[in-house]
């Protein structure tokens, strides 16, 4: 076996010593020497190497004394020829230290184990075989760990749940901080334990600081000048960033060089966390953070930061800051009163360089007055030193005009009160990379930015008072988004555009044209000129533009240019609201190859056709026709368009169109054609011999009140056709003969078909899903005991339909029989059938398969769930529920000793209730909760709801859901208990000794609801129901419950196996 070094890192406290002690006694014995040497960087600093490395050969070598130096050579002989087993526990800065104490090229015995605990990441990345981090418990796991120290053996927590889920979820998975919290609390009263977690808000517990602190003071000695670098950019993420903060604006603002290095390490040393770019942070090494700059001074004017809104405010109204201050974070929408701030509030700031007063709120325009009260002449002083300057809601006109932006990287002021900015031409704005003035309604220009030659985004949404584009954003060489959306008033200066322009949006602005130097923008990826209601040409868009995305919707577009099928990377063209449009031009040759996928066109009331070129579009996958009420017919598609690639074609609520090209079957790549709400369209074209290859898969006609398919008409030739949607045809009175030869047709909707009575012998056999809901049907013919596929069923408010149930295939799981008011009688049923609704069938006399219900009592495949439900209507819940009640809601019932499987989470009953209702898209809300019993005090463990939507009418709001007579409900439902109480679910379990159970009605709108009786059938966790009737049944008293065979909870928790090491 090869010798392997295996890496422990994580943060201070969270248990990398105990997990390491924990393996290190585990496994020691198969090992011939062994040697745990705990804190090694301690030891490092007070004693230095020699001492390390004689305490390494005292315990490998049972305190041998004629071994005196790592470099005796009957040492190394001795070392190579044992299998030894190290734990080298909490280094740090410790690459050195590591070669030092085990040299390179050093040979243990086959088989032997080095394990290295440590806060740097990048050290045990870099010196070892295999690495572990040893992340934060989860919220079970936590609390766990907290009580047994809070309570020790004691497990009454009476009064005090609420408290240590506060406790622990302070501690955020840290076992220290869950230990000496719990140990600290012990035996104290309740009073004690919120007295002293109101205090852990403000100031952090010592013994945990000092854990923590060790961390940020190996990142450097603080000096005369302050805190180190890193240390500083440390500092600014505790206290100004929060958890999901951008990587890169960070390090932007960061006033260090090397700032990506700089984080880079703190992530290293376990201090931050990245995720895909974004930075967060454990709530205790940010609290620890923030300790360190509130004891740089009891005066918060003299801290480095402020961060707390009472502090804030302070400083703000008493003039109190000084050049200490270097950041300053503001909430806004914490502030209860208005803050009164004075006009030279921050003329001692001279360091400041974060300034960020937010108002979340004023991102959405909303019409907001700052709490934040300046002088009438404003501040008079901001630092030149300012990085980023954030402040939502400024109420004042101006800047300071003395303010110079040298070094500012963001300016964002959302809804403030601005009018202009300050600068003039000559200052320097060499790092502003981002400006934000978005709902700056007062804003008349943006002038004098020149100088910014790095501005990379501009975002004035919403400037109601702007009137053109300043003629200085052409200079703006790096600019690649512009958010000019939402000014009213903008209407000239797009020829001041930058070439540069990715990203520009113009929506709901004033133009009404695009003016000739627009084509020289060619780096173009999405342009939005969506609710721009004057705008009539956009002649001057250029086909070298790069866009992807092209938004004209509800603007007064009469026609397009010709040129915008040349754009090749074109992807998206929508053209949604545009009453004006006339015609789209046609298509030439060269533009056959362009890159166009979708099409929409919709309220062109003025469009009667379109170009037969553009079914020759090479790259076109879906096209949309709605709502334009004059298109009368479409173009025949020529042979040299059959290899189009429109995939998806979608015409919808075309008023006079009457009929479809014979020519569409022949699209090759055609594989949903949709037409709705087309009232004159009469008939679908034939199936020639030559479409007899169709590749349509799915068709969809609904509303269209006038087709009729002819006895003669053939469309066999859909040989890919799989679904087929014909909802609301009312002048379909049959099912057509050839329907039997579509062999892939596998859906078929007919519903509101309202004449449709005959021709249902006609049906594939391999059909699936079958609705048929408010047809004329009067019977099921014998033929659909032939459809051994069908699975879904849909009759309801079939109000004609009397007999035929007999004929119910034997593979049918859901049936829809809501509102059948005629139907008396359902003999027979499929045993597979897991959904029945029967509500409102006022008829129905016999239904005596499904009134005992016995194949919902048979046994369940634990792993393999299936929702069952029915509905009917009656009173009486069925005799095999073992738990009822006549006059409530709600029932309570023991758990017996063995009530769950601890491989098997899943808790699963059945229920049954008597109800009444009258609600839109109905559900039923049960709330489960579990108690223990311990010391004859229950204790609560959890309060868990499900919802379960009642299937009524088919899913459908189209007749609502009024059950005004007496209804039985009977279903399944379960409850995870892994996702419930975590991967120690069994342990929980094992102390609860009774379950209760709450049913309600609810809904979208709840008119009248009302619950008459209520069953529970509960189901252990092997899958049967009614043969365990007994077991819980007859169950009374203490439960033993599930005892596992945990050791120390946090030590269980890590989850890192022995076995994983010793491999």
């Amino acid at each position: 076996m090869d010798v392997r070094t295996i890496g422990l890192y994580g943060m201070g406290g969270i248990g990398k010593t105990t997990l390491s002690l924990a393996v290190f006694q585990k496994l020691s014995h198969h090992f011939e020497s062994h040697c745990f040497l705990r804190n090694v960087r301690g030891e490092y600093e007070k004693h230095g190497i020699m001492e390390l490395r004689k305490q390494l050969l005292s315990h490998l070598f049972y305190h041998d004394k004629t071994i005196q130096s790592l470099e005796s050579h009957h040492l190394q002989e001795r070392l190579c020829r044992t299998k030894v087993l190290i734990v080298l526990d909490d280094l740090d800065d410790a690459i050195s230290q590591l070669n030092e104490l085990l040299p390179k090229g050093y040979r243990f015995g086959a088989g032997s184990r080095i394990i290295v605990t440590t806060r740097d990441a990048q050290l045990v990345k870099s010196k070892t075989d295999k690495v572990y981090e040893v992340k934060r418990l989860n919220d079970v796991e936590a609390l766990k760990l907290f009580c047994l120290h809070a309570f020790e053996n004691n497990c009454d927590l009476k009064g005090y749940l609420a408290l240590s889920k506060s406790a622990a979820n302070y501690a955020d998975g840290n076992p220290l901080a869950l230990e000496v919290l719990g140990s600290s609390l012990r035996s104290k009263s309740v009073e004690e334990w919120k007295s002293a977690l109101d205090e852990l808000q403000t100031e952090p517990n010592p013994k945990i600081e000092k854990v923590l602190r060790i961390s940020f003071d190996q990142l450097g000695k603080k000096d005369k000048k302050g805190f180190t670098p890193i240390q500083d950019v440390f500092l600014d993420i505790a206290c100004f960033h929060d958890n999901g903060v951008d990587r890169k604006f960070v390090e932007s603002i960061t006033h260090y060089s090397g700032a990506t290095k700089k984080i880079s390490d703190l992530i290293d040393k376990c201090l931050i966390i990245e995720d895909y770019n974004r930075l967060s942070m454990h709530s205790l090494i940010r609290q620890m953070g923030q300790a360190i700059v509130c004891d740089e001074n009891n005066e918060p004017g003299n801290r480095s930061r402020l961060w707390k809104a009472k502090d804030v405010c302070n400083v703000l109204e008493r003039n109190t800051g000084s050049c200490k201050i270097e950041g300053i974070l503001l909430d806004q929408s914490k502030l209860q009163k208005t803050v009164k701030v004075t006009r030279t509030a921050f003329s001692k700031m001279c360091h400041l360089r974060f300034l960020r007063f937010y108002e979340d709120e004023a991102y959405h325009g909303r019409a907001l007055d700052s709490k934040m009260h300046l002088p009438s002449k404003g501040i008079k002083y901001l630092s030149d030193e300012l990085r980023y300057l954030h402040w939502d809601l400024y109420p004042s006109k101006y800047l300071p005009s003395k303010f110079s932006p040298e070094y500012l990287v963001e300016l964002v002021m959302r809804g403030s009160q601005l009018v202009e900015l300050p600068w003039n031409e000559g200052q320097s704005l060499g790092n502003l990379k981002k400006i934000d003035l978005s709902y700056c309604k007062g804003l008349i220009q943006i002038q004098k930015l020149c100088a910014a030659t790095n501005l990379e985004r501009i975002n004035l949404r919403g400037c109601s008072s702007l009137v053109q584009v300043p003629s200085g954003f052409k200079n703006l060489k790096k600019l690649g988004y512009l958010d000019l959306s939402c000014c009213e008033k903008l209407k000239d200066g797009l020829e001041n555009l930058p070439l540069n322009i990715v990203w520009l949006l113009l929506s709901e602005t004033a133009i009404d044209a695009l003016p000739l130097e627009f084509q020289r923008l060619s780096n173009f990826q999405r342009l939005d000129l969506n609710h721009c209601k004057k705008l009539e040409d956009i002649q001057n868009i250029s086909s070298s533009m790069c866009i992807t995305e092209l938004n004209l919707d509800r603007t007064a577009i009469k026609t397009l240019p010709k040129n915008i099928w040349k754009m090749r990377c074109l992807k998206y063209l929508s053209l949604d609201g545009c009453p004006n449009l006339e015609k789209l031009p046609e298509i030439s040759y060269d533009c056959m190859s362009s890159s166009l996928e979708l099409l929409k066109i919709s309220g062109s009331t003025r469009l009667k056709s379109i170009p037969e070129s553009i079914w020759r579009r090479s790259s076109l996958k879906m096209l949309t026709l709605s709502d334009c009420p004059n298109l009368e017919k479409l173009q025949e598609i020529s042979d040299d368009c059959i290899s189009s690639s429109i995939e998806d074609l979608v015409l919808s609520g075309c008023m006079r169109l009457k009929s479809v090209p014979e020519s569409i079957w022949k699209m090759s790549s055609l594989k949903r054609l949709t037409l709705m709400d087309c009232p004159n369209l009469e008939k679908l074209p034939e199936i020639s011999d030559d479409c007899m290859s169709s590749s349509v898969q799915e068709l969809v006609i609904r509303r269209c009140t006038r087709l009729k398919f002819n006895p003669t008409q053939n469309l066999c030739g859909a040989i890919s056709l799989r679904r087929m949607m014909m909802e609301g045809c009312t002048s379909l009175v049959q099912v057509p003969s050839w329907f039997k030869n579509l062999n892939q047709l596998v859906h078929l909707d007919l519903g509101c078909c309202k004449n449709l009575n005959d021709g249902l012998e006609n049906l594939p056999l391999n059909i699936r899903v079958l609705s048929l809901y408010g047809t004329a049907i009067e019977v099921l013919p014998s033929s659909f005991w032939d459809l051994e596929e069908l699975e879904y069923l849909d009759l309801s408010h079939c109000k004609n339909l009397t007999d035929g149930m007999e004929n119910l295939p034997l593979n049918l799981q859901t049936l829809f029989l809501s509102g059948c008011t005629r139907l008396k009688s359902i003999p027979v049923l499929p045993s597979g059938l897991n959904i029945l609704d029967a509500s409102n069938c006022t008829s129905l006399e016999t239904m005596s398969s499904w009134r005992d219900l016995q194949q919902l009592e048979g046994t369940t495949e634990k792993c393999n769930f299936q929702k069952r439900q029915a509905v009917y209507p009656g009173n009486e819940i069925p005799e095999w529920f073992s738990h009822q009640t006549d006059d409530g809601n709600s029932l309570n019932i023991y758990l017996p000793p063995n009530w769950f499987s601890i491989h098997n989470p899943l808790f699963e009953f059945f229920f049954s209730v008597v109800f009444m209702l009258d609600v839109s898209e109905p559900y039923i809300f049960l709330e489960i909760n579990f108690k223990t019993n311990v010391n004859s005090d229950d204790r609560l463990l959890g309060h868990h709801p499900i919802l379960h939507t009642l299937f009524c009418d088919g899913g459908r709001e189209i007749y609502g859901c009024l059950m005004e007579h007496d209804h039985v409900l009977i279903a399944n439902a379960k409850l995870n208990l892994r996702d419930v109480f975590g991967e120690e679910w069994s342990s929980v379990c094992g102390n609860a000794t009774e379950v209760s159970f709450r049913v309600s009605i609810r809904g979208a709108v709840v008119i009248d609801w009302e619950i008459k009786k209520f069953g529970l059938e509960l189901v252990n966790m092997w899958g049967t129901a009614s043969k365990n009737k007994r077991l819980f049944s007859e169950c009374s008293g203490q439960p033993n419950g599930y005892q596992d065979e945990s050791h120390d909870p946090h030590i269980n928790s890590k989850r890192i196996k022995a076995q994983q090491i010793i491999r």
